[in-house]
């Protein structure tokens, strides 16, 4: 198993740990710090999911025709392959791509490209 392979199925056995880690790193980037540790209060998990959401639908078209979701949930078997080709995609176009990919997956694909 390769690290991030280890990374991305770390990050599906604790979905709310994900989206404060996403949080926090768009603050970091927001304010132009690129290390150190977030130290301030974080809103509600129901507010960061809410935040995600409202990002998540920007790219809606990006993921369910550009990268052509439909084909790609046949093309994989293996959902962290999924999740990884993902975040290979949206590497060029959003920030923390891996940390995307993998919330975008928790969120629901399905529930993203068919509702």
């Amino acid at each position: 198993m390769d690290k991030l392979h280890h990374t991305i199925n770390g990050y599906l056995n604790n979905p709310d740990s994900l989206f404060e880690e996403w949080y926090k790193k768009r603050l970091l980037k927001q304010v132009g710090l690129t290390e150190g540790e977030f130290t301030g209060i974080l809103p509600s998990l129901e507010k960061i999911k809410e935040v995600f959401n409202n990002m998540l639908q920007t790219l809606k078209e990006t993921i369910c025709i550009k990268w052509g979701y439909s084909q790609k949930r046949i093309q994989f078997s293996d959902d962290i392959e999924l999740i990884k080709d993902l975040a290979n995609y949206l590497s060029t176009i959003t920030d923390f791509p891996i940390e995307v990919a993998t919330l975008v997956f928790i969120t629901g694909l399905d529930k993203l490209c068919f509702q």
